[in-house]
């Protein structure tokens, strides 16, 4: 396998920052940094973390100062090797930051971070794991007035970026599409703009003309977005360029709480939480039909099937419809259903109930493969379609899971305050 390294920043380290340790001063020995007995560090590199990304790894720790600190070496090993083979030389100690590049997707990689001394390799090393992938998570954490972008694995949060209108505060996000292909991520705030938004260029267009933006659906033909607006009552349909796409809007609507694109043939399907009833519309605007059932909350459409399943918190229940869309079945296995996902390659409908706490994951015919319990408040919910993996924003208590294709919890990140929108980035 290649093996591409590079150190991503050296410089000087700030004082505000830097642990400080000079051989010799009378410290008692547990504020010594490399001491094994400290409790921040644990006498490792400390903050040491591998931040998984498509085809690379980037690998972070905070400075450290002494003497005889001549800086870091990093191993790595993967599951066909049998011990950590080192793949760089003495990192400079002003380093706190190197990449790991052209590398496999979908495999995980174990690192461990050593002090090098003056005297050798230090005995204890700072270790973590990533797996690279394509995938692109973004959350809208309404609590905290802002978008975490997170790793390809779900391990980590990367970072924040926050949004406002041109004054004084932040706008707290509502929901968030991420679009790889076009390398924007799409942001509706309450009561606020929706923006368009650049990570490449940290660049951002404000589209005001919606009054209260809601949820996001994007098209993956040409990178539309279709937006809910609960004022409006209307349903915007907008390119990235913040231009309006045709046709322009859907109306009217009864509180129209979300919003779904057929990826086969790119119609448009419309939840009424107010007007009872979930609207398919076809791609030029036009109503083609719909299904009347009390309080929808969100829908998703099977891309093989182009049949349609939609949730109820209010009744307890998930239906499947026919594109019709005549009415055709409904469950009742959830207490308060909110988020759904379908996984048109396995035939797999994962639904995430919110007062229940649990996600369940369905068969096209509605029987309940499996159930994951005692989750919190599972409320919205995207799937993998390469792994079949579920990711599930889970408002209490703060985090995002990623459940298997099996059930098996994959990994549960924490640091969110109120996860209201999640998107991952997958393809149709």
């Amino acid at each position: 396998m290649r093996c591409d390294l590079r150190v991503l920043s050296v410089g000087p380290i700030a004082a505000a920052l830097a642990v400080v340790f000079a051989c010799g001063c009378g410290e008692r020995p547990r504020a010594n940094p490399f001491d094994p007995s400290n409790p921040v560090t644990g006498g490792r590199p400390a903050g040491f973390v591998a931040l998984a990304g498509n085809g690379q790894v980037e690998l972070e720790w905070q400075p450290a100062v002494s003497a005889g600190l001549l800086g870091y070496q990093l191993y790595r090993k993967l599951a066909v090797d049998t011990t950590y083979v080192a793949i760089t030389g003495t990192i400079p100690p002003t380093a706190t930051r190197i990449g790991d590049f052209q590398l496999a997707n979908g495999i995980e990689h174990d690192y461990r971070l050593y002090f090098v001394f003056d005297r050798g390799l230090g005995n204890l090393p700072a270790e973590d794991f990533a797996t690279p992938g394509p995938l692109e998570p973004w959350v809208a954490d309404f609590g905290r007035s802002a978008v975490a972008r997170m790793t390809a694995d779900g391990r980590h949060i990367e970072s924040w970026q926050t949004f406002s209108a041109g004054g004084p505060g932040f706008l707290s996000p509502i929901d968030v599409a991420s679009d790889p292909g076009n390398g924007v991520v799409w942001v509706s705030t309450n009561s606020g703009p929706l923006f368009v938004y650049t990570p490449g260029t940290a660049k951002s267009v404000s589209i005001t003309t919606p009054a209260s933006p809601g949820a996001i659906a994007l098209d993956p033909a040409d990178g539309t977005a279709w937006l809910c607006d609960d004022v409006d009552l209307a349903v915007y349909h907008f390119r990235s360029s913040g231009a309006v796409a045709s046709p322009g809007k859907l109306v009217p609507f009864e509180n129209p709480l979300d919003v779904a694109v057929d990826p086969g043939d790119r119609s448009v399907w419309v939840c009424e939480r107010d007007g009872n009833r979930v609207t398919h519309f076809a791609s030029d605007g036009s109503n083609r039909a719909y299904a009347t059932l009390l309080a929808p909350s969100r829908v998703a459409v099977d891309s093989l099937t182009h049949e349609v399943w939609a949730t109820s918190f209010t009744r307890g229940r998930v239906y499947r419809l026919t594109n019709t869309p005549a009415l055709g079945d409904s469950f009742t296995f959830a207490v308060g259903p909110v988020g759904v996902a379908v996984d048109g390659r396995r035939g797999r409908i994962w639904v995430a109930d919110a007062s229940g706490g649990s996600v369940f994951a369905l068969g096209r015919g509605g029987a309940v493969e499996f159930q994951v319990s005692a989750l919190g408040a599972p409320r919205e919910i995207q799937v993998d379609l390469r792994t079949g993996d579920a990711w599930v924003a889970l408002l209490n208590p703060g985090r995002v899971a990623r459940i298997s294709a099996t059930g098996q919890v994959l990994t549960m990140t924490g640091g969110f305050d109120q996860p209201a929108g999640l998107s991952i980035g997958a393809g149709p």
